[in-house]
């Protein structure tokens, strides 16, 4: 029979080698017994080995990060509103991340205010106990929302910036919420030991701030629109014009009837190009029809509704689109189409 074991040993000049080695019992014709042992260097073959378990592991704690955003992901989707995405957030941060606390604020001029808290703060409704409202610039979160860089505090009681809220915790990170250049918010969780949170911590919770970034963004446009429909329909038209955002409308049957220019300058399409064509057809992969004719179901329902889906732009590249899709209808009740408004997310999804 033959054994083999592997081990490391210490060679003269000071390394460590890993050892392979093989014994076999062998007897002779006289019956005598003797061990055979045959041993060959396998450092370089055990690094690599070990280079690859880093590697999968490293692909696997990756596959698990994407999994996690994308849970984010739809699980602020359809959320309607800036309370609803924020006390998502925070919860979702303190169970997957064994947070202690964790508190959203949103800016408002030059002031932050606690919105949303999951920890000693969470009231256990929608409201946070004694909500904080910080100047920008002072203490460790509003000089956060004063220079929009995130930050990781080791030890609170070594920075003087440090305010104590409920109680005091030895370390601190704080991360900026930033879209189209602005602080709008603040993420920020403490913890009673020192030296708690890590670089993983950070870029996560980075990650987590650019995506409902975009959605509190999307959600202020939309209610911004919703405003100035009530209003009055043209001014809702020039308001969206005016945004970062594509409107096109389209009617019960999903054909274009108008695409406007903000719509058309997004995909590389001219209106000429559109107006008359299913939108289905002309944006979307097959891959993408079930999930499009999905919502269509909806819209014809009388359902409002935001969702993310691919379009094809006109050079052939796909994009990562947020849609807002509202249905309208004629004086009977009968939808007769519908108003979508697209945000662009490619960049967005392209860091993640």
């Amino acid at each position: 029979p033959t054994s083999y074991f592997e081990f490391p040993v210490l060679h003269k000049d000071g390394s460590t080698r890993w050892i392979g080695q093989n014994i076999e019992l062998m007897r002779s014709a006289e019956g005598d017994v003797r061990l055979l042992g045959v041993a060959r260097d396998i450092t370089i073959a055990k690094q690599q080995q070990e280079e690859l378990q880093a590697m999968s592991q490293k692909l696997e704690n990756q596959a698990t990060l994407l999994r996690e955003l994308n849970e984010y992901a739809l699980s602020v989707m359809d959320k309607h509103s800036i309370s609803e995405i924020v006390r998502e957030v925070t919860g979702r941060l303190i169970s997957q991340l064994n947070f202690e606390d964790c508190i959203i604020y949103i800016r408002e001029g030059n002031i932050l205010k606690q919105v949303a808290a999951h920890g000693p703060k969470d009231s256990g409704s929608h409201d946070v106990i004694d909500p904080l409202v910080i100047p920008v610039g002072e203490g460790i979160t509003g000089f956060v929302a004063q220079t929009g860089r995130s930050e990781i505090i080791g030890d609170t009681t070594t920075d003087p910036r440090y305010i104590v809220d409920d109680e005091t915790r030895l370390s601190e990170l704080t991360v900026p919420i930033i879209t189209d250049g602005e602080v709008i918010g603040v993420i920020d969780s403490e913890h009673s030991e020192k030296d708690f949170f890590t670089s993983d911590h950070l870029s996560f919770v980075e990650t987590i701030a650019s995506l409902i970034g975009a959605k509190i963004k999307a959600t202020r446009v939309l209610e911004l629109a919703q405003e100035r429909i009530r209003r009055s329909e043209e001014k809702y038209r020039g308001a969206i014009e005016n945004l970062e955002l594509g409107l096109m409308e389209v009617d019960a049957s999903g054909v274009i009837v108008k695409p406007y220019d903000s719509f058309c300058r997004m995909t590389g399409y001219t209106p000429e190009d559109l107006i008359g064509k299913k939108a289905n057809d002309v944006f979307l992969s097959r891959e993408m029809h079930e999930t499009m004719e999905r919502e269509d179901l909806s819209r014809q329902q009388g359902v409002s509704g935001v969702y993310e889906i691919e379009l094809q732009h006109k050079d052939g590249s796909v994009m990562n689109v947020l849609i807002s899709g509202t249905p309208y209808f004629d004086d009977e009740g009968n939808m007769i189409g519908s108003f979508g408004i697209h945000y662009d997310i490619t960049a967005l999804k392209q860091k993640l």
